[in-house]
Formats: structure tokens, C-alpha cells, sequence
């Protein structure tokens, strides 16, 4: 049931500050006749609706000093009074689905920075109102919000993105319409160009896609003159007096038309737009002290941080960040309960007990020190600590290297903190084994502090999740006296995008945002890189880099332009080139001789691929490509390891087309862990691409208290954690790579897949000499040369047959003989190979 709160002097009546806290979800707030304060501001929670009325006869009979905040989907209504805002604050703030009616309500600001009402996705309805603001813009619309006035007055209307209607109503200014989707309609409206708070030549203006339509506008000044650029404006009946002039600036990408005959067109050769940053008015300046590059500040980038405002809580800023959720919901708890403990102590009841000192857990690049700073303002607005104050610290900045330095450095940082929050960033460092640990004593003196501060200091310590469990067991003490913890969740593909793109907004970039989205999701989704924000930033600053080369080298003036073949060479091409491509190496997989187990198997394997990513999945679990190569040397094992590596990475299955080659020396140390750390390195610096093992039978050759055994159980680890993150290869002769296999029940089933090589035929082995001496640009008699070389190979003894290995051999010692005939000879022509010495590198061959 509704009630009325009065508000006032005598009987019955309250303070405002006690009808605030008593206030509930439908309730109206009455004003006696008289001036109130209330510097805090009044924030209405998200769905909650409200109704503030003044009581005078007129709205100037009640003064309001303070600001009003609608937050996501509340309901307020506004009536009779007059609202004056602060210097850091707009007047009325509406965000998020809100909706605010006001009627017979005045707004004044004298604020230079911030705007009188303030409209973000909003809806605002007002009628026989006056918004009042001669410093900046007194309305602005921002983001799918709508704003209406009906017989009211208002001064410098500032629209982007947004919808307004304006009905027997009088503005002054400067009027501007930006952005796509940005509307404003005029019926019987007044319009005089004075109070224009950017000293603009221009009375109304429409640009980047803004559109105006006007139904008896009713021009007011003896000159008025409008500007269209990449804009609209239609004029049905307006009332243009005989001694007005009315002159529109134009450029050819824009129209004006319908009852505009009164109106002088003009075309300039070379338009360029006036705007100024005034113009694209926020409710907050961007904030430059928040430009540095720390360490997670940028995740949510540049663009959201010149968007967010003062007037927004800082907890409906935390709310607008992209993604979060679990870190969202903990915040609004956590802050609710403190502000719920002020309330009780404000009405002299015992408060709750709680804690302000917190974890924040996760990966880098999750935003943790924007978190934090978000929730220190949260705190210090609804009055828990006494300062909007953050110091972020590192070991660095706690740890002394000389004896009896940490206390006192580790202090100086605490005490420099008081009032606020002090961020101690990557807290595991303190962690340190051996006697010698000054984290240690920085803990220890930070841990005391906790306790003689424990109501004028919240300590936030950040790191990786697992590296924290280790710096908890400092002390035993210090998990329950820091209780709260915030999960800071991996940014999904998708919000990593979305991210990206806020980033190059932020930096006036046009580019095809689908296509931006498509190449970031799947360039994200293929790189084991976790660090989330600080990912898109590097792939950004890339991205860039390769603008700015593009533009240089072909003399473009447009400077803000992404080119498309840009942002698809991110992923080293379209979905079409990448498709070319993947037929291209298939092509030149079965342009080589022999291999026909293996061309087979890839031809499959490409299909299963391809099946694969059509269908949202992997049939052999997760990503697991792993395969093993048996067959007998030469048979082409690194080479076809090669040629996968380029189809996985066309396919989109590999981040790189990049193989590294190892072999037992690579992986097998010389002492006790030397092995483990030998084949995680290797394992690291092969992720995105192939690791090829090659010979890998001999990790299992050894005797019992071999290390290879150690590195096939890393391996196999390894194998796991990094599932999908890249191939391994293992290879070798087809009966050791058996055995191989057998040596640890976990390898087989990490990898699936398996190919035989088969040995090369005497046919096949002459064709591939052929081929080697005909590209290097060799002539010679094909018959006897591919007939000589298939009778030698096939009377050599099985273990002399090295396959490809002895085809090169073999053409390196043909070659070698050419040249000594060269030097004896002196033919004419000096690359033909004559038959004697052909037949006479065959006698060598003679058993």
C-alpha cells in the first residue's frame, strides 16, 4: 500500500534524511515549502518506484539541492518542485531501463563539467518543465534512451544514438542529433539560439546518421542557421517570418526537404564537421589518471572508462562492465551488507559482523585492479570508508632488501592507505620458501595492522588462484581474517570481442564489427595465451601496427579506417583463402611420390576435420589430434608432420603452422628434475602448433631408473593440461613405437590416431632421384637414369634401404661426379648429366 512521507517542519513531519531511509517501493516523499540538502545524492534501487512531490504553490516554493539516480528498471515521479545540482553531479541521472516522469519540475545546474539531466538507455517524460543548464548541454540522450517534453523549456539539447520528442516547447542553444538511430522530433516547438553552451554558430545540427523532423518549428532569431552532415531534416510547414533568414550548410551525403523553400542550401566543396569534444558530452571527463598501463586496469578499456560517470554509482559501473557475473553478484552483496551495517549504526543499533578485507582471484588481465577500484568508490559512496582512496602495492614496494627496512616500508604503505583500500596486487610473491622470506615479515606487519585498523582500512589481496592457496598458508591466522573472495571468471570469446571493440571505438577506428567479432572469436578460441584482457590489447596494438604500415605504404588519407583484408590477415585469411589453402597442400601432398597410406589417411583426417567444425565438435574428444608416425627412415615422417602443421592451421585447428623437432636430448635431463622441467619447457614452447618427437621409442629404451620414463609420464601430463592446445607427433621405426606405446597404459589412449609410412618401392625411389635432379634445373637420360637407380635400390639389403634418405644420397653423389666431369671436360653445356656418368656412379654401387 502507497504511503505519503511528509517532509518539513512540526508534527508528524521528518527530516528528508529519515524520510529517505523510511522510504520503500511505492511510497511518496511530500516537501513542505522550503530549501533541502542532501549533498549524497538520492539513488533509486534497481526496480523500486518512488514519487517525490513538492507541496508549495509553485515548483520555486521547494528547493531541492542534491541529484536524483534512477537505476536499472525503478520508476520515478517527480513533481512540483525545483531540483539545483552540485558541480560534480548532473541533476537527474536515468540509466538502464528507468524510467522518470516529471512534471511542473525545474532543473538547474551551474556544473561546468557535467550536464543537467543525464538519460543513458532510459526513459524520460516531462511536461511543463524547465531544464536549465547555460554551461553545457541541459538534456542529454544517450543509447536507445527516449526523452519527451510537453509544454516545457529547455537549454542546449545534446541527442546520440537515442530518441526525443518535443511538443509546444521552447528550446535554446545549441541542438544536436548524432549517431545512427538518433532522432528528434519537433511538433509546434519554439526554437532561439542564444544560451548555446559551446558558443556554436550552429542553432540545430544533425550529423553522422542524425535525423530531425519538424512540424510547425517556429524560428524565433532573425538569422538561424542549421548544419547537415551525413544527416537529415524535414521541415513540414515551418514558420519562417519575411524578414528571417535561414541558412542550412549541407553536404552531398545529406538531405533536407519537405516545406523548405524558405531555407537556403549550401554546398561546400570541402565540409568538414565542428564538432568539439563538448559536443559528444558524457557525464564524466575521461579520466587521464587512468590511462597508465598497469597491470589490469585496461581490460575494460579506454572507451567504457571515458563513458562511465560520476553520477552512475560505482556499483551500477561495476554492473556495466562486460562479463563479471560471479564478481557482480558478490560485489552487490558485499556492499549491501556494508551499507546495511552504517544504516544500523546510524539508528544506534549493534552493526553486523563483517569484515572488509577481501581476495580477488583469477587470471591476468580480469580486471581485478579496476574492481577494486570501482569498489573503494562504492564504499566511500555509501559512506563505509572515509576516502575514496586505492593504493596499489606489490612485493616490490613491501619488501626492503636491507635488514629491518620491510616493517617500515610494508607501514609506510599501510598508513599512506588508511581511509581507504590498500590493493596488494600478485600477494603470492610474498610467498617464499627458504629461511630467508622478508614477504614474510611484510605479512606479519600488514597482519597487525589488520587489527589495530579494523575499522578505517580494507586490504584486497590479488592473484592466480592456485599461487594464493600458497601465500594463505603464510599464516594460519590469515584466512579468517580475510573471509570475503571474489572469483574473477576467464572473459568468454565472445566478451573478449566485445572488449576489442570498445577498445578501437575508444580510438575513433570504423571497421566491420561483425567481421572484427568473427576474427577475434576465433583467433581467441585457438591461443593458449590466458591472460584475457591484456590478450585483446596486444591483438589490438597488432592490429594497429599493421594499419598504420598499410596506410603509410599506399598513401591512403583515411586514417580511421580498418580494411577488412586486415582484420581477416589477423587469422592469416578469410574462411575462403584458408579453404584454398588447405586444397593447395593436400594438392602438394599428393603430387609426392609413393605415400599412399599416408595421403589417404590425410585425406580423411582433413574430412573428419572439416565435419568436425561444421558440427560444433571433436569426434576424437575435445581437440585431441595426438598421433604417431611408424614407419622406417626416409619414409617422409617430418615432412608430412610439416604439411599437417599448415592444414591444422588453415583448418583453424592450430593457432600456429609452426613445428618443433625434438628428440630424447631435447627432453631427457642429466639429474632428479631436470627431465620434468626439460619437457614442460619444450611442451610450452610448442603450444598453438606441432610438437614433433622424433625417435621417440628411445624415451623408453632405458633401464628401470631411466629418465626417459620420467619424461613420458611429463609428457602424458602435459598431454592433459594443454588438451587441444597443440599436436604432438610422436615418431619412429613401426616395432619400437609399438613398444613405445606399451611402455605407459596412459599413452595410447592420449593418442589416437596413427599412420603408417610405408617404405618406398624401387620404382618409386628412381622417380623421386628424377625429381630432385629435375628441379635443380639437372638434364639428363630419364630412362637410364630412373632404370639404373630402381635396379641398384632394389639388390641393397633391407637395412640399407633408408628410403628417401638414399635417394638424397644418392643424388649428392651423382652431382658431386658431375662436377669433377665439368672441371675435366669443359662441356658446352655444363647442367646436362651425359649417361657415363650415370653408369659410372652405378659401378660404385656393384656388390
Amino acid at each position: 500500500m502507497r504511503r505519503a512521507i511528509s517532509v518539513g517542519k512540526g508534527f508528524r513531519k521528518h527530516s528528508l534524511q529519515e524520510a529517505i531511509k523510511m522510504a520503500g517501493a511505492g511510497d511518496a516523499i511530500v516537501f513542505d515549502a522550503g530549501d533541502y540538502e542532501y549533498p549524497n545524492g538520492i539513488s533509486i534501487s534497481k526496480g523500486i518506484d518512488i514519487i517525490f512531490r513538492g507541496n508549495g504553490d509553485t515548483a520555486a516554493d521547494v528547493n531541492l539541492a542534491s541529484y536524483i539516480v534512477a537505476k536499472e528498471n525503478s520508476n520515478v515521479h517527480i513533481e512540483n518542485m525545483t531540483i539545483t545540482a552540485g558541480d560534480s553531479h548532473n541533476a537527474v541521472y536515468a540509466v538502464g531501463g528507468s524510467s522518470v516522469t516529471m512534471q511542473n519540475v525545474a532543473v538547474k545546474s551551474e556544473s561546468t563539467k557535467y550536464p543537467a539531466v543525464y538519460i543513458d538507455g532510459a526513459t524520460v517524460n516531462a511536461s511543463a518543465c524547465e531544464f536549465r543548464d547555460q554551461h553545457l548541454g541541459a538534456v542529454n540522450v544517450m543509447n536507445q534512451a527516449e526523452f519527451s517534453c510537453d509544454s516545457s523549456v529547455v537549454e542546449n539539447l545534446f541527442i546520440s544514438k537515442a530518441t526525443s520528442h518535443v511538443n509546444n516547447s521552447e528550446l535554446s542553444g545549441y541542438i544536436a542529433i548524432v549517431g545512427e538511430d538518433a532522432e528528434l522530433h519537433l511538433d509546434d516547438a519554439y526554437i532561439k539560439n542564444e544560451n548555446s553552451y559551446a558558443n556554436h554558430d550552429y542553432l540545430l545540427a544533425a550529423y553522422g546518421g542524425g535525423q530531425v523532423f519538424a512540424n510547425s518549428l517556429h524560428f524565433e532569431d532573425p538569422f538561424s542557421h542549421l548544419w547537415v552532415n551525413h544527416g537529415y531534416m524535414q521541415f513540414i510547414n515551418p514558420q519562417i517570418g519575411t524578414s528571417q533568414t535561414i541558412e542550412a550548410t549541407s553536404d552531398e551525403y545529406s538531405t533536407i526537404e519537405g516545406d523548405a523553400d524558405r531555407i537556403k542550401i549550401t554546398y561546400p566543396q570541402a565540409q568538414t564537421a565542428s564538432s568539439n569534444s563538448d559536443e559528444t558530452q558524457t557525464s564524466e571527463d575521461s579520466n587521464d589518471d587512468n590511462s597508465e598501463d598497469t597491470t589490469e586496469t585496461d581490460t575494460q578499456n579506454d572507451e567504457q572508462q571515458e563513458n562511465q560517470t560520476e553520477e552512475q554509482s560505482a556499483l551500477t559501473e561495476l554492473q556495466n562492465m562486460i562479463g563479471l557475473e560471479s564478481v557482480k553478484e558478490t560485489a552487490k552483496k558485499f556492499i549491501s551488507l556494508a551499507t546495511y551495517n552504517k544504516q544500523r549504526e546510524a539508528d544506534g543499533l549493534p552493526q553486523l559482523d563483517q569484515s572488509l578485507h577481501s581476495l580477488f582471484l583469477g587470471n591476468p588481465g580480469t580486471g581485478k585492479t579496476t574492481v577494486a577500484r570501482l569498489l573503494a568508490k562504492a564504499l566511500f559512496e555509501e559512506g563505509v570508508i572515509a576516502e575514496d582512496k586505492l593504493v596499489e602495492v606489490s612485493r616490490q614496494d613491501l619488501v626492503s632488501q636491507n635488514v629491518g627496512g620491510t616493517a617500515i616500508q610494508t607501514k609506510q604503505k599501510l598508513e599512506e592507505a588508511t581511509g581507504g583500500v590498500l590493493f596488494v596486487d600478485e600477494a603470492y610473491t610474498l610467498y617464499q620458501d627458504g629461511s630467508m622470506n622478508w614477504g614474510q615479515e611484510a605479512l606479519d606487519t600488514i597482519l597487525k595492522y589488520m587489527e589495530d585498523h579494523r575499522d578505517d582500512l580494507m586490504i584486497i589481496f590479488a592473484g592466480y588462484t592456485d599461487e594464493m592457496k600458497k601465500f594463505l598458508s603464510m599464516n594460519e591466522g590469515l584466512a579468517s581474517r580475510v573471509p570475503n573472495t571474489f572469483d574473477f571468471e576467464d572473459y568468454s570469446d565472445d566478451e573478449i570481442a566485445q572488449i576489442g571493440a570498445l577498445q578501437l571505438h575508444a580510438k575513433k577506428f570504423e571497421f566491420n564489427e561483425q567481421l572484427y567479432h568473427d576474427v577475434v572469436v576465433q583467433a581467441y578460441n585457438l591461443t593458449n595465451d590466458s591472460s584475457n584482457g591484456r590478450w585483446v590489447r596486444n591483438f589490438n596494438e597488432k592490429l594497429m601496427r599493421d594499419v598504420a604500415l598499410y596506410v603509410i605504404e599506399n598513401h591512403i588519407q583515411d586514417t580511421n579506417a580498418i580494411p577488412d583484408e586486415l582484420l581477416t590477415t589477423m587469422i592469416g585469411g578469410s574462411a575462403e583463402e584458408k579453404s584454398n589453402n588447405v586444397d593447395q597442400i593436400v594438392a602438394e601432398l599428393d603430387a609426392m611420390i609413393g605415400l599412399k597410406s599416408v595421403k589417404d589417411f590425410v585425406h580423411n583426417l582433413v574430412k573428419q576435420v572439416q565435419a568436425d567444425k561444421a558440427l560444433g565438435e571433436s569426434s576424437f574428444g575435445a581437440g585431441n589430434y595426438h598421433m604417431v608416425f611408424e614407419g622406417e627412415p626416409g619414409t617422409g615422417k617430418t615432412t608430412v608432420a610439416r604439411i599437417i602443421a599448415k592444414i591444422f592451421y588453415n583448418l583453424g585447428i592450430l593457432e600456429k603452422d609452426t613445428v618443433k623437432e625434438v628428440d630424447r636430448t631435447d627432453l631427457v635431463g642429466a639429474y632428479i628434475g631436470h627431465t620434468e622441467k626439460n619437457t614442460k619447457e619444450v611442451i610450452e614452447n610448442s603450444l598453438g602448433g606441432v610438437l614433433f618427437v622424433d625417435e621417440a621409442y628411445q624415451l623408453s629404451s632405458g633401464g628401470e631408473n631411466d629418465f626417459g620414463k620420467q619424461a613420458i609420464e611429463t609428457m602424458i601430463t602435459e598431454l592433459e593440461n594443454h588438451r587441444g592446445e597443440f599436436v604432438a607427433i610422436f615418431a619412429g621405426y613401426t616395432d619400437d613405437m609399438e613398444k613405445f606405446l606399451q611402455a605407459n597404459s596412459g599413452l595410447r589412449s592420449r593418442v589416437p590416431l596413427k599412420i603408417e609410412f610405408d617404405s618406398y618401392t624401387p620404382e618409386e625411389i628412381a622417380q623421386i632421384v628424377s625429381l630432385q635432379l629435375t628441379h635443380a634445373k639437372w638434364t639428363f637420360n630419364e630412362g637410364l637414369l630412373t632404370g639404373t637407380v630402381k635396379s641398384i635400390y632394389g639388390r641393397l639389403p633391407q637395412e640399407e634401404q633408408s628410403n628417401g634418405r638414399w635417394a638424397r644420397n644418392y643424388v649428392e653423389k651423382l652431382v658431386r661426379a658431375q662436377k669433377v666431369w665439368i672441371v675435366e671436360k669443359q662441356p658446352e653445356d655444363m647442367r646436362d648429366i651425359p649417361d657415363d656418368v650415370v653408369l659410372d656412379n652405378a659401378l660404385e654401387y656393384r656388390q
